[in-house]
Order: structure tokens, then sequence, then C-alpha cells
């Protein structure tokens, strides 16, 4: 379960990090739904309670990246999409995801877990898209940035 947190990271850093979005902030991030399918593939689900002060209902399309150990790829991340946080109110979304351990073995030597985010080796590659209820979407791009950055926003979060 520890191996989501940083998946959890990028979501926040891709929520709040939006210009045309001010105001929209990510109150709660729960671990949902766990199923390991194999050693190197997960299924889970992050409950986010977003409190969106804007007009129109937002909503993560998809997205997909990759979290980096010292340049060479260690997992694939998949968005599968989300529920859609409501206009002018507080919502719970589930957000769906899809992780691919390039190396799994790799994974248990590192041992990821919230300490692991303060390394300054573990880098995020990839994009997010979000969607608006009456149209129009924004893709958002990050590129070889430091977990350890994204941790200080995921306890700013809970």
């Amino acid at each position: 379960m520890r191996k989501i947190f940083p998946i959890l990271a990028l979501l926040v850093a891709a929520l709040t990090s939006c210009t045309n979005y001010s105001g929209l902030r990510i109150n709660s991030v729960e671990l949902g739904k766990v199923n390991i399918r194999a050693m190197s593939d997960i299924d889970a689900g992050i409950k986010l309670g977003i409190e969106n002060p804007l007009s129109a209902g937002l909503f993560i399309k998809g997205g997909e990246g990759y979290i980096k150990n010292n340049g060479s790829k260690f997992a694939k991340v998949i968005i599968n999409g989300s529920d859609t946080a409501k206009a002018k109110s507080s919502s719970v979304c589930l957000v769906n995801l899809n992780i691919s351990l390039e190396d799994p073995m790799a994974a248990l030597a590192l041992g990821l877990s919230p300490e692991a985010l303060t390394r300054g080796d573990l880098r995020l590659d990839g994009f997010i898209t979000i969607g608006k209820t009456n149209g129009g979407s924004r893709k958002l791009r990050v590129r070889d940035y430091p977990l350890k950055n994204l941790s200080s926003l995921m306890n700013k979060s809970k």
C-alpha cells in the first residue's frame, strides 16, 4: 500500500497546481480499494476530498507517467479516470489507478515508503488531463520532478 504514496502526491500536485483552477482544494486523501493482480501489477482507488468553488464540475479524464529511480524507469502509473468533483461544493471523488512496477525486485530493495520520498533520486515524469463538466480540459505535464518535493504537498493536504 505504501507504493501508492507517490501516486497520491502526483494527483495532489496536479489538482492543486492549476492556475486556472484557483481555490480548488484537496482536503483529504484516503486509500480506497487495492487489488494486487500480480507482484508487479496493482489496481488501486484513491478517495480525494475536494472542495471545488468553481462553477463547473471537474474530473480526471486520464493520465500516465513514470516514477524514476536514478534515471531508470521504476514504475508506470496509469490514471483511468475519476468521479466528478461537483461545482461549488465539497465532494469525495474516487480516482482509479493502475501501477505496474518495471522491476519488482528494485521496489523491494528500495523499500518504498513515505520516508523514501525524501531521497533525491526518485523523480516523476508524466501528465494528467483534467476535464470540466461544461466542456474543455487541461493537460498538465510533470517532467523530472523530485518526489521529495511532492511529499511536502502531500503532508499539507492531509
